[in-house]
């Protein structure tokens, strides 16, 4: 059954479940669950600590949803959250194993983009993924809050606790080193350079 509040602007959602209306609560829930679970996995793979830090956000926000201020931006509020709390419990779990991959922030070219055989070749869709890997993690988390998820750098700023001079200038330096980082690769032209990589940030951010 479709939620009642799909239709009703954020501010009055939040508003509804802060007086502890268990349907805004429950839509909010389905409405952002797995595009958080899906931004913790840019972070992590450990998909026990991703679904046990939701689970206790979300928790959190039922027991103290009447000591929550307002918000007319629902999405950057729980992502802002989310990421303070992930990136907590990540940097706790790191101590006690020194193996951890957990700080790491990832993006990978979709499965889509691997069946695009007739624009472009594998070994360019390989050699973007290398250069990709190449760059700064605040990097790659700014192309990908900007261009998956559709934020703002007003927005990308707020949720990494950055100036938004400073989430512009992740995205300045992510492109250009993309460029930098493939112009010599034998597998592309001059011409379609710039193209290829405004399609794949466009397009081609997918899930793990």
């Amino acid at each position: 059954m479709q939620s009642r509040f799909l239709h009703i602007d954020d501010t009055r959602t939040w508003d509804a479940f802060r007086d502890g209306n268990q349907a805004a609560f429950a839509h909010i829930y389905q409405a952002y669950f797995q595009l958080l679970y899906n931004y913790g996995r840019k972070f992590s793979s450990d998909d026990a600590l991703i679904g046990d830090t939701l689970q206790q956000l979300f928790t959190e926000l039922w027991q103290r949803r009447k000591r929550l201020g307002s918000t007319n931006q629902i999405r950057n509020y729980l992502y802002k959250s989310f990421r303070r709390a992930l990136l907590k419990g990540l940097a706790k779990h790191a101590k006690s194993d020194a193996s951890t991959d957990s700080l790491s922030f990832s993006i990978y070219l979709s499965y889509e983009a691997r069946l695009i055989q007739q624009q472009h070749t594998e070994e360019q869709v390989a050699g973007l993924q290398q250069a990709i890997a190449q760059l700064t993690e605040k990097q790659r988390e700014v192309v990908y809050l900007k261009f998956y998820d559709g934020l703002t750098y007003a927005e990308i700023s707020d949720v990494m606790e950055i100036t938004s001079a400073q989430a512009h200038d992740y995205m300045y330096k992510a492109l250009k080193a993309l460029r930098k980082n493939i112009k010599n690769n034998d597998n592309y032209s001059k011409a379609n350079t710039t193209a290829f990589i405004l399609f794949f940030v466009c397009n081609l951010l997918l899930l793990l």
